[in-house]
């Protein structure tokens, strides 16, 4: 096991042989961190310290329940690294799973009609889509005036979704011709349309029908 000095005058034929030292190479595996469904990305390369590993998606489809896959961590509960360079040991990758949270909707007190529904979920931090009245609610004397997240709050126009589950209630405002005072019209000798602001919550919005005592009421 010498090594052969080449400053060594070389007097007779002489042989060396080569000497190879070992590389430390190290391996990279995938850990699914408690995914439901799905498999993790196999990787059957070495890398010597100091080279760049690249760093899968997720071909396996890996799935968990009530989580969003959010990357790779090289600790169970660490934040995603685009990049990475091996070091001087095996690396494991585990996958990075966000909560996911929903969105319902409450009548709050709804004579008739459903409330929307919303079959999405949400990560931390993600904008949701606020509704309308798709389902056509209805609470007689009142109007709807949009939606809260508290039953008596001030209706939202836009929302981020927080660490929990949200729920929109029905706002509700109080609207006194609708709640059995007369409505000012001629009489003529049979019943006329009358056209009415169109956030009313009426079978057709914008008109009710009424009779020349000038009561308003429901067709």
């Amino acid at each position: 096991d010498n090594v052969f000095d080449f400053n060594t005058p070389i007097t007779a034929p002489l042989k060396l042989y080569a000497d190879w030292t070992p590389l430390s190479t190290h391996t990279v595996t995938y850990d699914a961190n408690g995914a439901s469904k799905g498999t993790v990305p196999t990787d059957t390369h070495t890398y010597l310290a100091g080279a760049t590993v690249p760093i899968a998606g997720n071909p396996g489809e890996l799935v968990r329940t009530g989580y969003v896959f959010g990357g790779w961590s090289t600790t169970p509960n660490g934040a995603a690294v685009t990049t990475y360079k091996m070091g001087t040991s095996n690396v494991i990758f585990y996958a990075v799973w966000k909560p996911t949270y929903t969105v319902t909707y409450n009548d709050n007190g709804a004579s008739k009609g459903s409330v929307p529904i919303d079959s999405n979920t949400y990560v931390a931090g993600a904008t949701v889509p606020v509704a309308g009245n798709p389902g056509g609610l209805l609470r007689t004397g009142y109007i709807l005036g949009g939606w809260p997240t508290t039953p008596n709050g001030t209706a939202v126009a836009t929302y981020t979704m927080g660490t929990s589950n949200a729920i929109f209630y029905a706002v509700w405002t109080s609207n006194s011709n609708l709640n059995g005072s007369p409505i000012s019209v001629s009489s003529p000798e049979k019943p006329i349309d009358i056209i009415l602001p169109e956030n009313l919550g009426l079978p057709h919005p914008g008109f009710i029908s009424a009779r020349p005592i000038g009561k308003a009421f429901d067709e």
